[in-house]
C-alpha cells in the first residue's frame, strides 16, 4: 500500500504522479495521491534575493526577494488537509479489513 506525496511549487502534482507511478510499477497499490504547495529552498538559503538561479523570482515576479509573507503554510491550504484526512481512512479501512 502507498500514496504519492508531492510538496513543492505550484504544479507539483506531476511529481506525485511520477512517484505513484513508480510505486505502481514496484507493484505497489497505490491509493491516493497527495500534492501540497510548499517552500523553496531559496526562501531561507540567504542568497535568494541575489542569487542568479533563485526560484524566488520565477514564483513572484521579476525583483521579487526572500520575506516571511512568502511562506506557505500546509495548515493553510485546506483542500490538502481534506484529501490528507481522505488518504487517511482509506488507509484505515484497508488495515481493518
Amino acid at each position: 500500500m502507498a500514496v504519492g506525496v508531492g510538496r513543492g511549487i505550484p504544479s507539483v502534482d506531476h511529481a506525485a504522479d511520477q512517484i505513484a507511478a513508480f510505486m505502481e510499477m514496484e507493484g505497489f497499490n497505490v491509493i491516493g495521491k497527495l500534492s501540497g504547495t510548499g517552500n523553496v529552498s531559496c526562501l531561507s538559503c540567504g542568497y535568494g534575493g541575489t542569487c542568479r538561479i533563485s526560484a524566488v523570482p520565477l514564483l513572484f515576479g521579476i525583483g521579487a526577494v526572500p520575506s516571511k509573507d512568502k511562506y506557505m503554510a500546509i495548515e493553510d491550504q485546506k483542500d490538502v488537509i481534506e484529501k490528507a484526512n481522505e488518504i487517511g481512512h482509506k488507509i484505515r479501512d484497508t488495515l481493518i479489513k
